[in-house]
């Protein structure tokens, strides 16, 4: 059983716990804020980082690139799992062509976003900014596959993916500024 003054230690120390967990995370969206304020889409790049609990404990901005980097390369990951679905579930309709196109393109767009975190990691910001760039170009070219023909079922992914490769492009370009 507690005392009462053990149970008023506890919940003092419970308070004083949350209020620095507060005050901790505030300041951590500030750090994210203030640096996401120095890329193109701020927006975009605040809603990234603080989709992933791991963003908040971020020290720098190599750290907040890092992570921005992995979340790319997942999501790049997952669309081609997506594409090599629809692909199999469409052969012989019109849109499997563009479907292969794209398998072929985020099968390259994962390769290079690899690539490119093997580069964050050793320093070298300009080739990994460099293979980014390649992945959102990949997203790009995918979306544009299926012209105006047949509407994409990717459209979304596309979006995301583009949209992720251009916060990591710019997060990995603030390092070498």
């Amino acid at each position: 059983m507690f005392t009462t003054t053990t149970k008023t230690n506890l919940l003092f120390l419970l308070l004083t716990l949350s209020t620095s967990s507060i005050q901790h995370t505030s300041a951590d969206a500030n750090f994210i804020s203030a640096t996401c304020n120095r890329t193109t889409d701020p927006a975009s790049c605040v809603a990234l980082l603080e989709s992933q609990k791991l963003s908040f404990a971020a020290a720098d901005v190599h750290g907040l690139a890092w992570i921005a980097l992995q979340m790319t390369t997942s999501h790049a990951s997952d669309t081609l799992a997506l594409v090599k679905k629809l692909f199999d579930q469409r052969q012989g309709d019109p849109t499997s062509a563009p479907l292969d196109i794209c398998k072929q393109l985020y099968g390259f767009a994962t390769e290079v976003l690899k690539a490119a975190e093997e580069r964050l990691g050793k320093g070298d910001y300009a080739e990994a900014s460099k293979r980014v760039g390649k992945a959102r170009d990949a997203a790009a070219l995918c979306e544009a596959a299926f012209g105006m023909e047949y509407p994409s079922p990717l459209t979304a992914e596309n979006r995301d993916v583009k949209g992720h490769c251009s916060v990591t492009f710019d997060l990995i370009g603030l390092m070498s500024a």
